[in-house]
């Protein structure tokens, strides 16, 4: 994404074939490492090493794999999150 686009995250959810669980009205503006996102911008995690991160994270969503024990309300699920 470039910063002059924007995506609703129920937009993203269907385009990377994810399920949504959380506010699919929120407008992120960008993707960005999991400990520098802000709440605009979208991160991801697909490596279990990186869990404290993600879940410090001040990112507006994750994109985590289904099986991730990360809060719910701010996470896009995906079979493989990491080949998308």
């Amino acid at each position: 994404m470039s910063d002059d686009v924007s995506f609703t995250l129920g937009r993203l959810a269907d385009a990377l074939g994810a399920s949504l669980q959380g506010d699919a009205g929120h407008v992120v503006r960008g993707v960005a490492p999991l400990d520098v996102a802000g709440p605009d911008q979208v991160s991801f995690l697909a490596d279990r090493k990186y869990l404290r991160q993600a879940q410090a994270s001040r990112a507006g969503a994750l994109l985590v794999a289904t099986t991730s024990p990360i809060s719910p309300e701010r996470c896009s699920r995906s079979t493989t999150p990491s080949r998308r």
